[in-house]
């Protein structure tokens, strides 16, 4: 399927739709490569917010840190989906790595 036929069909869905076509996704083989693209970006996101030459730039810092809290908050609703009994909510990825909750 092409993305723009993706991106219609996903859009359509329901969050009831969603956590369980998650669910089941979970249980492929190929879901810990998903999981793998989204924690490879944090680290990225990470390591530009580490690196000393953004350290006078204070919207790549930024930028970096809102990548960051992003990809938690992603590592958290998937972690919900494979173990319901942790929840984490949204808007604090409890359990993930780093992450913040908000004020």
């Amino acid at each position: 399927m092409k993305w723009e036929k993706l991106e219609l069909a996903a859009r359509a869905l329901t969050e009831e739709e969603i956590r369980d076509g998650l669910r089941g996704l979970a249980d492929d083989a190929r879901f810990p490569a998903l999981v793998r693209l989204v924690l490879r970006q944090k680290e990225l996101a990470v390591d530009a917010g580490c690196a000393i030459q953004w350290a006078d730039h204070h919207g790549c810092l930024a930028h970096a840190a809102g990548v960051t809290y992003a990809m938690n908050e992603l590592l958290g609703r998937l972690r919900e989906v494979c173990d319901p009994t942790r929840p984490t909510g949204r808007g604090n990825a409890k359990g993930t790595e780093g992450a913040t909750p908000r004020r």
